[in-house]
């Protein structure tokens, strides 16, 4: 408004007020008169020129304008009102010769108190003044219908306020300086709504936002723009929390919908779009890739019963390779088309089983394998998630099925392979063998005819060891057997017996001939074999061998006596021969091994540890001219510390070595033990040596003491005085060999 006061009163570069306050002229009578004002003198005066000077007409006091005039200034502007002294002052009217007009109170010559002001455009404000300028309360209106009623400071805007605008936009609050500053509420024309502070005219600091369609955006503002920490609420319900800048959405920002789900991560379009994570009330989240506002690319999904699946996705659908997992430890591995699994799939299960194969129509189908922990194992076919046609089961002690299933179970042709090395080929029912089928037992017995429930039933032929016999089983059990007469023999059966274990009377076509107790088919119990070549056993048998107590009698007069073990002697045994050998001791595997006492017929023997029927270990060997070794044996060599006591009296304590001896000519090799490292050699004249040997012979240093008490000592080289000292019984020095050549001293 000061403006305005400025178009009025300007005279030079004083205002009115100024001039009119310097004027003073002492008329006591109030009359009716016409001054002049002279704007460059600053005087009224009785003459003047109206082109140049101001014109007053009205009532004077003391020769000064008082009461009621009119005032005509040089520019044209007309003032029509009360004087008070010289001073505008009082109601009264400025027109302006651009039509501009204000009507109200003036105080010495300015605007002052309630007044009006109209422009020519349309403008009107009418309100208080102070001091020439629109100050308190007031209203000014525009040409093009906005409003504005509040407060005035100094012209401007200043304090409450409302600002109407013609299209229906509204602001109400605070003003300062003309500006909106502090506290409002803006309505726009669109129906948009807000409410908070304004800075500078423009919305800034924490406020709310109302769009017209619903949206909400409560946060920070800065110079009119979302900027800084804030929530957008949509109208869908869904709420954009995150850090704005310049009116853009934040990246990452926080979607919060309706329904209490909560998306943190980028947007594009008001949706997710991006990388982001999205939880849900019922504790499902997702945490990966976004398009659109549906989950696509890598992404981790989590259920809230902590189930979980990671992989990819497609326009929300899974689609892809992905694994789901169950909170139990089962996990699902495979390729996803159109949210379902199929092809080939690795299934784990929570025990740590596992199958990888097809899956077709959430179900096991087509060829696959499924391993248990347990260590058993299944490979072949699938249908509707069982075992169905041709497949292969193994178990981790060795048995193995291999042949047809139906629905899980073993139904049709089959073989079954025993860890123990049993076989049974054949048809199988309910996953036994039932029907006609062929039991192969380890040994090589077999028997062919009918099983049911898994036992042999009915009629069949058993043969063992080439003969065959017509047997008649019931539950697994022998209950009738006829002779069955072949071409490799046969043999008797008392029919009487029902028990599992029969006495049997065997003549074979070699020859050979047994007689004893037999279970399962099989020789077991006590019996005598009788080998076509005259060879004798009698004792224990089970499932077909020698096996406990019994004794051997070989033609050629050799026997052994003891325990047997899958038909080798093993344990505790005795073993003679014509020839004057004995051997009592212990065997395994039919050979002497562990300790024993074996004696030839030249007085020769050992008795000792073997191994794998050697010499092997502690022992003491005799030879048959009375030479004795003592110590350590390998492998039928003595070798390591050993003591030898020769017939004559010569002694030998210390290290021998097998070495191997061959003569090219005779085109044959021989093994004998040698003297080799340390040892004692004492002979039987009385001479000692002590020291090195190599191949049998003295090498390296070593002292030698004779049976008269001369002492040799120093180095030999194979046998033969190298550098030696040599000194009398007296401890004199005789004389000394270099390079085995004596020297006198």
């Amino acid at each position: 408004m000061v403006l305005v006061a400025k178009k009025i009163f300007k005279v030079k570069t004083f205002f009115i007020l100024l001039i009119l306050g310097l004027l003073y002229h002492p008329l006591h009578a109030q009359q009716e008169l016409m001054l002049f004002f002279d704007f460059q003198d600053e005087v009224w005066k009785q003459d003047g020129n109206p082109e140049v000077d101001g014109v007053y007409f009205g009532t004077l006091k003391s020769q000064l304008p008082d009461g009621n005039g009119n005032f005509k200034f040089p520019d044209g502007r007309l003032y029509e009102g009360q004087w008070v002294e010289g001073w505008i002052d009082g109601e009264g009217s400025l027109s302006l010769s651009s039509g501009e007009q204000y009507t109200g109170n003036f105080k010495k010559g300015v605007f002052h108190g309630n007044g009006s002001y109209r422009w020519p455009v349309g403008d009107e404000y009418n309100g208080e003044y102070l001091k020439g300028l629109k100050h308190g309360r007031g209203r000014l209106t525009f040409p093009n219908g906005d409003r504005y009623v509040g407060s005035f400071e100094k012209g401007l805007y200043h304090g409450e306020g409302v600002f109407s605008f013609s299209n229906g936009a509204e602001f109400q609050g605070s003003y300062r300086n003309g500006l909106r500053e502090g506290k409002g509420i803006f309505k726009f024309a669109n129906g948009d709504l807000y409410e908070g502070p304004f800075v500078s005219g423009m919305p800034e600091g924490k406020g709310i936002y109302q769009y017209q369609g619903g949206m909400t955006y409560e946060g920070e503002f800065l110079q009119g723009l979302r900027h800084g920490s804030g929530k957008l609420m949509l109208s869908n319900g869904i709420v954009i929390e995150g850090e704005f800048v310049e009116n853009r959405l934040p990246s990452p920002l926080s979607l919060e919908y309706p329904n209490g789900t909560v998306y943190l991560g980028t947007v594009v379009n008001g949706v997710p779009d991006g990388n982001g994570v999205i939880r849900r009330l019922d504790g499902t989240s997702y945490e990966g890739g976004f398009k659109n506002g549906a989950f696509h690319g890598e992404g981790h999904y989590l259920y809230p019963d902590e189930a979980s699946f990671q992989g990819t996705y497609l326009e929300g659908i899974r689609e892809g390779k992905g694994i789901f997992n169950w909170p139990d430890g089962r996990s699902l591995e495979g390729n996803y088309r159109e949210g379902r699994i199929e092809g080939e799939i690795l299934l784990t299960f929570s025990g740590g089983s596992s199958y990888q194969g097809r899956l077709e129509n959430g179900v096991l189908a087509g060829e696959g394998r499924l391993r248990h922990v347990n260590g058993e194992e299944y490979t072949g076919s699938f249908k509707d998630g069982f075992y169905q046609g041709k497949g292969r089961y193994s178990w981790p002690d060795g048995q193995l099925y291999e042949g047809s299933y139906e629905q899980g179970v073993r139904q049709g042709k089959g073989t079954l392979s025993y860890a123990n090395g049993d076989r049974f080929d054949g048809s199988f029912k309910q996953g036994l063998p039932s029907g006609q089928g062929v039991f192969t037992y380890a040994d090589g017995s077999i028997f062919e005819g009918e099983f049911e429930n898994g036992l042999m039933e009915g009629k069949g032929d058993f043969t063992q060891k080439g003969i065959r016999f017509k047997v008649v089983y019931h539950q697994g059990k022998m209950q009738e057997s006829e002779l069955a007469d072949n071409e490799q023999g046969s043999c008797k059966f008392p029919l009487s017996e029902t028990s599992a274990q029969v006495s049997v009377i065997c003549s074979f076509a070699d020859g050979s001939s047994y007689q004893g107790s037999l279970v399962d088919d099989l020789y077991d119990g006590n019996g005598t074999f009788l080998f076509s070549d005259g060879t004798k056993y009698v004792g224990n048998f089970k499932s077909g061998e020698f096996h406990g107590e019994g004794s051997l009698t070989y033609t050629d007069g050799t026997s052994f006596s003891g325990s047997f073990d899958s038909g080798q002697p093993s344990g505790e045994g005795t073993l003679t021969n014509t020839k004057g050998m004995s051997y009592a001791g212990s065997f395994q595997n039919g050979k002497f091994n562990g300790e024993g006492r074996l004696a030839l017929a030249d007085g020769s023997g050992y008795k000792g540890d073997f191994q794998e029927g050697f010499y092997h270990g502690q022992g003491l060997l005799k030879m048959a001219d009375g030479t004795e070794f003592e110590g350590s044996f390998i492998r039928g060599f003595a070798e390591g510390n050993v003591e030898i006591r020769f017939p004559s009296g010569s002694l030998y304590s210390g290290q021998l070595t097998a070495r191997l001896v061959c003569d090219m000519n005779q085109m044959n090799c021989s093994k004998n033990s040698v003297y080799q490292g340390q040892g004692i050699f004492t002979s039987s004249w009385g001479d000692r040596y002590e020291g090195k040997f190599q191949d049998g012979k003295r090498q390296g240093s070593g002292v030698l003491v004779t049976s008269s008490g001369i002492r040799l000592e120093g180095e030999w080289q194979e046998d033969r005085r190298w550098n030696l000292v040599v000194y009398d019984p007296d401890g004199s020095q005789r004389g000394r060999y270099e390079n085995g050549v004596w020297n006198s001293p």
